[in-house]
């Protein structure tokens, strides 16, 4: 049967077997949508801070263990079984999509040419096959691959839906994903209050960020169903629909709350005005087109202004790291502006940018790599430049024209709302994507992809005259599009087993570096590195690869030697070389890594680390050798410290190598910032470096250098000067010099310069504070009041952005407060901080007992009266009457005085207040 047109028209088998493969479509997509959100892949063993145990009666154990399909699947971060149901989806689809067009003849594609639905999809084809074609200049083909790769999955779902499905499922489609997501919605509720209410909830996704926008194509759609008019509503017989928006809503509109995703609600708002926009008259469309003008003028011009300004000024952290994340992606681009790096290269390349940044507002790069921009926009022309960027653009664009025109056409009134509510979605989604890395994480992908593809499907088969299957294809062209079709399917199934066999790879090579098996780790995450297509993970399985190998070496360096005939350990050979090669491996995966991504985390260390083991295990057979391998640890560790400047084991690293006094004081002064501090190996460096000529003019110098920086001074110049800790370190060396009265003034100029900085430097107030009570009350027990004020103060500026964290930060705190509050006098105001840091049932007095005895034991001032460490005894004694240390500080003080008798006497009220026999038999025998 033909039409007048002479196309072939629609044979009644080949309707019945259309609406087969739209309904087999539908499930499918449903199913992904369902797997993507609730499906899990956790990490055996691992957890995180914060969990509450499960509730007894609760069924929520049961569900969890169910989403996670009772332990059979593991992956490094939980959430990689999400991208395989997804990229499985993607095949199945591809398959439909292949019967679809071999076996279901339809009209011409001459009338599609002059579609913009039809436009966005060659754009967004020629996006990807850019991305594809970016291999051959990225400078890293394999990471390209991947991404491009990655890129295929999401056009390749979208186009086979759209090519599939028939318009009486879109609706099925629609609902499933409301009721999927609503479903998700309150697993999150239910998660956050019985297991994680100190969270901000990510589960069943995994982030929070992700979460919020997962839901608003869902909260959308149903505010379309909801504030379309009733006439309408009737007409698409939706009226049971409408009846469940308010009760479907109310679990969506909560957990959207509970995320806090400061992006997705500005995508949702946006959303809700296109959608308001939409479904309006043209006065109503006037003023909200206007409104939401004004404030996306009114916010560029505040990013635009502010950009430029002090990155501090009133913002948080992660508004001021997507600042600098976005002109990372700027600069990237500027450096090829027409190609781009190719697909996958912003994390390979952002750390570089990143340097300054980093040392001038370490708070606001929570994590050491930069993996994505916060914008897909700005990323993708960072990756393949300005022609890749204009097709991406463009094939939106065209998406965006096409659903707008399909709205004034169509006298569809279902159809209407669907695509009122799907536009939203899509809108939300990508603007969403303008602000967080939400499109390139587990879950996202396949909503977004979802919501175009039933857009395109609705936009298809209304431009084909409400064809019974749509617009379709005949002849070569047909032949041709089954044979695309069919390839994509079975490329992507090969990668997505491959991809799946990456994740179990890199579960292995965890696995193997958990039990110190570093040889099966190095193999196994050299595999995950080749078969990941994600970039990012796969440069976390290079950087695996890079540490287990450097541990390997460590192992075999440990092995190499041997004690000689005198005792001193000598190498032996067999082993020695066995461990060159070892070292040598562990430079050249480094080395590997850092060529892909030169600032690469901390790489550079595994390079430094690896040539100094080399370097020592050359030494005794080839000193030529020795000397290149020191010459290279000493680059790796500067070109380290070159990309992060405050990292702590570079900079005590360094001290090894430099001869230069003041450069070891510079290091030294620029370690107290380091993130990673960690004081006994500082203190231990201070005191050696303490005894070489030169020091003390060398530590002059700085504070001379320090001297006219005051608070008020500019925020940048203030950081770069080091002035705060310049007096730090003053203030340890006079501490270490026995003047800790002079140590508490220079702590607490440094106190004051800190305290400016404390949005940049979040915990560095603070710490300055802790040494200034430290040093106070090391000049004089009577200061412990005031000690007290200021270890309550550095506890309240600690910053709090999570609860476990903030509760490993203010331990410390919390024990100094506790001492000083003692030495005053203060019991009352001790006991609520020791109930605070009780671990266990314990009785409080024993615990009150221990603090006693430290404080009369550890660190007591000189100017401190012997009467005063008896009365700090007695009391331990008081609240814990068999406590062994006090008893035995007591009997020792009285016979270091000369006093037998009364240690005698004491010796014998200890046995009286239930000191066990056997410490007092000990007791007795060290008596003189």
């Amino acid at each position: 049967m033909t039409t007048s047109s002479g196309d072939v028209d629609i044979q009644p088998r080949s309707h019945a077997a259309a609406t087969t493969l739209s309904r087999i479509a539908a499930a499918a997509t449903v199913l992904g949508i369902l797997g993507s959100f609730v499906l899990i892949s956790p990490l055996g063993g691992a957890t995180f801070p914060g969990l509450q145990p499960y509730q007894p009666w609760s069924p929520l154990r049961g569900i969890v263990a169910a989403q996670g399909l009772f332990g059979a699947v593991e992956s490094a971060r939980g959430t990689e079984i999400k991208d395989l149901v997804f990229h499985a989806s993607t095949v199945l689809l591809l398959g439909l999509a292949t019967l679809r067009f071999l076996l279901l003849p339809g009209r011409g594609l001459r009338d599609a040419l002059w579609e913009p639905w039809f436009h966005g999809q060659m754009l967004l084809g020629c996006w990807v096959i850019l991305s594809f074609w970016s291999m051959q200049w990225s400078g890293a083909p394999l990471l390209s691959l991947g991404q491009a790769t990655l890129y295929l999955y999401f056009l390749g779902f979208a186009l086979a839906l759209a090519y599939t499905l028939e318009r009486r499922h879109v609706s099925t489609v629609v609902c499933g994903l409301a009721i999927v997501s609503i479903v998700a919605a309150i697993l999150c509720i239910w998660y956050f209050i019985e297991r994680n209410p100190h969270h901000r909830p990510g589960f069943p996704l995994g982030n929070p960020n992700t979460l919020s926008i997962a839901l608003a194509p869902a909260i959308l759609l149903i505010a379309a169903i909801r504030f379309a008019p009733v006439n309408e509503v009737t007409q698409a017989g939706l009226v049971s629909w409408r009846a469940w928006t308010i009760p479907a809503l109310v679990p969506l509109l909560t957990c959207l709350w509970l995320t806090r995703g400061r992006a997705a609600l500005i995508a949702l708002t946006v959303g809700l005005a296109l959608l308001v926009y939409l479904r309006t008259g043209k006065r109503t469309r006037w003023i909200v087109g206007m409104g939401t003008g004004l404030l996306v003028a009114g916010a560029g011009l505040w990013l635009y202004f502010f950009s430029t300004q002090d990155l501090t000024m009133g913002r948080g952290a992660t508004l001021r790291y997507r600042l600098y994340a976005w002109r990372y992606a700027a600069e990237i681009w500027q450096q090829r502006p027409t190609t781009g790096w190719g697909a996958g290269a912003y994390p390979r390349l952002a750390g570089q940018y990143a340097t300054y940044d980093r040392a001038l507002d370490p708070a606001a790069f929570m994590g050491e790599i930069i993996s994505h921009a916060h914008n897909e926009l700005f990323e993708v022309f960072a990756e393949i430049g300005l022609v890749g960027g204009v097709t991406y653009v463009g094939g939106f664009v065209a998406v965006l024209v096409a659903a707008i025109a399909m709205l004034r056409r169509t006298k569809d009134a279902r159809a209407r709302i669907l695509m009122s509510g799907l536009l939203a979605g899509l809108v939300a989604l990508l603007i969403d994507g303008c602000f967080s890395a939400a499109l390139r994480l587990p879950g996202i992908p396949l909503m977004l992809a979802t919501t175009l593809g039933l857009i395109w499907a609705l936009c298809r088969q209304q431009a084909t005259d409400e064809a019974p299957f749509g617009l379709g294809v005949r002849g070569p062209v047909r032949a041709i599009a089954a044979i695309a079709s069919a390839s994509v399917a079975i490329y992507l199934a090969t990668t997505t087993v491959q991809n799946w066999t990456g994740v179990r790879d890199e579960v292995a090579a965890y696995r193997a570096f958990e039990q110190q098996n570093h040889q099966l780790a190095v193999r196994r995450a050299e595999q995950a590195a080749v078969r990941l297509l994600d970039p990012v993970r796969a440069l976390y399985a290079l950087d695996r690869r890079a540490w287990a190998s450097l541990s390997a070496a460590g192992e075999a360096y440990r092995w190499s030697w041997a004690p000689g005939p005198d005792g001193t350990p000598v190498l032996r050979e067999s082993n020695r070389v066995a461990a060159v090669e070892a070292a040598q491996t562990a430079w050249e995966h480094a080395v590997v890594l850092m060529r892909i991504a030169p600032s690469w985390h901390r790489i550079a260390v595994v390079c430094a680390r690896s040539a100094e083991l080399l370097m020592e295990l050359e030494a005794p057979t080839a000193p030529d050798r020795a000397r290149e391998w020191r010459v290279r640890a000493e680059g790796a560790w500067r070109l380290q410290r070159q990309w992060l400047l405050y990292d702590f084991e570079t900079l005590l690293a360094l001290l090894h190598y430099s001869p230069n006094v003041q450069e070891q004081v510079g290091l030294l002064r620029d370690s107290l910032a380091s993130a990673d501090f960690r004081r006994a190996a500082f203190v231990d460096a201070l005191r050696d470096i303490r005894t070489r000529p030169g020091f003390e003019e060398a530590l002059a110098r700085l504070e001379r250098g320090a001297g006219p920086i005051t608070p008020e001074t500019d925020t940048d110049s203030l950081i770069a000067s080091g002035a705060p800790q310049t007096y730090r370190l003053l203030a340890a060396s006079q501490a270490l010099a026995g003047d800790p009265a002079r140590a508490a003034e220079s702590a607490a100029r440094a106190t004051r310069l800190y305290a400016p900085l404390r949005l940049r430097f979040a915990t560095l107030y603070s710490e300055a504070l802790r040494e200034e009570a430290v040093y106070r009350f090391a000049s004089s027990w009577l200061n412990a009041a005031r000690c007290d004020d200021l270890i309550a103060e550095a506890i309240e500026k600690l910053p709090r952005i999570q609860e476990q964290q903030y509760e490993r930060l203010v331990l410390p705190f919390r024990i100094d407060l506790v001492r000083y509050r003692l030495a005053a006098g203060d019991e009352a105001g001790a006991i609520p901080e020791i109930e605070r840091l009780a671990r266990t049932e314990e009785p409080i007095g024993n615990h009150l007992a221990r603090f006693y005895v430290d404080l009369a034991s550890v660190g007591i001032p000189a100017d401190t009266p012997a009467t005063q460490i008896e009365q700090w005894l007695t009391k331990a004694i008081h609240h814990d009457p068999d406590n062994v240390s006090a008893w035995t500080l007591r009997i020792r003080r009285a016979a270091i005085d000369g006093d037998s008798q009364r240690a005698t006497a004491l010796l014998d009220a200890a046995a009286r207040a239930g000191v066990p026999a056997d410490a007092l038999a000990q007791l007795r025998a060290q008596l003189p």
